[in-house]
């Protein structure tokens, strides 16, 4: 048995109750049963303050992904059946229609987008965009935009079959911002 000693009785006992906590390192005093409690109930509460104050902050710090689809959606609904489609989805949304988008709740039953739009052809449409334009590096032409704002309908913009969020091309937004200075 090389390497290992074995230790006085002393030792031993001494490592145990300092271990133990029956015995204050600092002072080598032995506690009463008083203190013994006493001490285990301060650390018991301290633990759990820091538990609650962790338990606080990863409340209070949600991470965007534990948002809800709904926060980053915009819900469109007549009274009797809604739906939701993402925020940069609507392309026109005319004042006639306010009351129907952008809804805080949606009222009635719940409808994939594709029927809910097939039940509301009169007041929705859709627009089909090529991922380029919904990216911002294609722009919508005007001739197209001004034929969706004069339908006087919610224009929704679409690839292949599901809304999507479009972005306005950089060089229309910059252009745009060189006319307003």
């Amino acid at each position: 048995m090389k390497g290992f000693q074995l230790m006085p009785k002393e030792c031993v006992l001494a490592a145990l109750l300092v271990c133990g906590g029956v015995v204050d390192a600092k002072d080598n005093v032995r506690l009463s049963r008083e203190e013994l409690i006493a001490r285990r109930n301060a650390g018991n509460e301290r633990k759990e303050s820091l538990r609650a104050k962790e338990n606080e902050n990863a409340e209070s710090q949600a991470h965007p992904s534990q948002s809800s689809i709904l926060d980053r959606s915009v819900i469109l609904g007549n009274g009797i059946n809604w739906t939701f489609v993402p925020k940069g989805a609507l392309l026109v949304a005319p004042t006639s229609h306010q009351g129907s988008v952008n809804l805080t709740k949606g009222e009635g039953r719940y409808l994939p987008f594709s029927q809910f739009v097939s039940k509301n052809r009169g007041w929705v449409s859709t627009h089909s965009v090529t991922l380029e334009q919904a990216r911002g590096k294609e722009p919508i032409s005007e001739e197209v935009q001004e034929a969706l704002l004069d339908s006087g309908r919610v224009v929704v913009t679409v690839c292949q079959g599901g809304p999507i969020s479009t972005r306005q091309p950089r060089v229309a937004a910059v252009a745009a911002n060189e006319t307003t200075k």
